[in-house]
């Protein structure tokens, strides 16, 4: 089966997959429920991360496909399934909502993390536009000043989104009543 095969499978059973995406958000639902209902809330806070994480890396690498689609053939875009356009936000969408009825979102460990991730991911794909952009160059229309201002302030940007989405993990301090090594 080739690549383009594939496709014309997915987008012939568009449908499928829609329903395909919402019964994962529908699962994965219950089974953070159940998960909260345990002795303690960490399986159900693992399996909601899951969930979560799950429903935004298909929305991602649906935007990605998205974008390589109509680089590569604009025109092709108006003849995919309706069905399959729509099966990957509705999947993340309807994750999200049946995760945070049983938990907020922020109470899931790594959510927080990958909201960074995704700031971080659309920054640096906007920088690439940006980039795609001049094809002989970069020929800046201001002075110097500006320029490294502009370069000053996307190189905050992507370094407080790269702290913020890998933090550095601190060690805890001994007990007071040790000494440095952590004996008594």
């Amino acid at each position: 089966m080739t690549l383009r095969e594939f496709l014309e499978l997915l987008n012939h059973n568009g449908s499928l997959v829609f329903l395909s995406g919402l019964g994962f958000a529908v699962i994965g639902a219950i089974a953070t429920r159940i998960g909260r209902g345990g002795q303690s809330e960490e399986d159900g806070r693992f399996i909601g991360g899951v969930v979560a994480a799950f429903g935004v890396a298909v929305l991602a690498l649906e935007l990605l496909a998205l974008l390589l689609a109509w680089r590569m053939k604009p025109a092709a875009l108006a003849d995919t399934s309706l069905a399959l356009l729509a099966a990957p936000p509705v999947c993340c969408a309807a994750s999200l909502y049946g995760v945070s009825l049983s938990f907020p979102l922020r109470a899931l460990g790594g959510f927080e993390r990958m909201l960074s991730l995704v700031g971080l991911s659309a920054v640096l794909l906007g920088l690439l536009w940006l980039f795609s952009r001049f094809h002989w160059g970069v020929v800046f229309f201001g002075g110097l000043a500006q320029a490294g201002l502009i370069f000053l302030v996307i190189a905050v940007l992507i370094r407080a989104l790269f702290k913020r989405a890998f933090p550095e993990t601190k060690e805890a301090a001994p007990p007071a009543d040790t000494d440095e090594q952590g004996r008594w």
